[in-house]
């Protein structure tokens, strides 16, 4: 199976929920509430979050049903953010060094984020025609080989470390 841009995002996603749901359960053991609203610009990672039916590729399914399921437990949502909005895609839109340190969308994020009635909309029904190819099957042929034969005292200069540092690190 070949990594595609939406694969990725997804990725990214779950990693955004297993970070989300790490603070949440330190701020819940220390007795603060939160309520946390999780930001994507990747209209096929939030159509796969919110649509109903499950993904026919495996990968897919099981990452989307670890972010659903960190929803449910934390009372998480997710969002839309538009490319635009997103200060995270500042850099890759080419803008030199002094305007990204400069820009109030990387400092502060974008006008609307304080105030919800500003904040934009995105509804799956709207979308439900998006197809999406999470993953891509991908046949190449190519021979296997084994690896080639390393000598470990040329990785790792047993000399150089005591015998205590060798069984701490390997």
């Amino acid at each position: 199976e070949k990594l595609t841009i939406p694969l990725l995002e997804l990725m990214a996603a779950v990693l955004g929920a297993d970070l989300a749901s790490t603070l949440i359960h330190v701020f819940r053991k220390n007795g603060i509430d939160v309520k946390v609203v999780l930001w994507s610009d990747n209209q096929a990672v939030l159509y796969q979050i919110y649509q109903a039916q499950s993904h026919k590729c495996q990968v897919v399914e099981n990452r989307t049903r670890k972010i659903k399921n960190c929803n449910k437990e934390n009372n998480a949502v997710w969002r839309y953010v538009p490319t635009v909005s997103n200060p995270a895609d500042l850099l890759t839109r080419g803008i030199s060094l002094d305007q990204f340190h400069s820009s109030s969308l990387w400092k502060y994020g974008p006008d609307w984020l304080i105030t919800p009635e500003e904040q934009p909309t995105w509804d799956v029904s709207q979308h439900s025609s998006l197809a999406v190819h999470f993953v891509q099957s991908v046949s190449v042929a190519s021979p296997v080989t084994a690896p080639p034969e390393v000598n470990i005292s040329v990785v790792i200069n047993p000399m150089k470390y005591s015998w205590m540092t060798l069984l701490r690190v390997t």
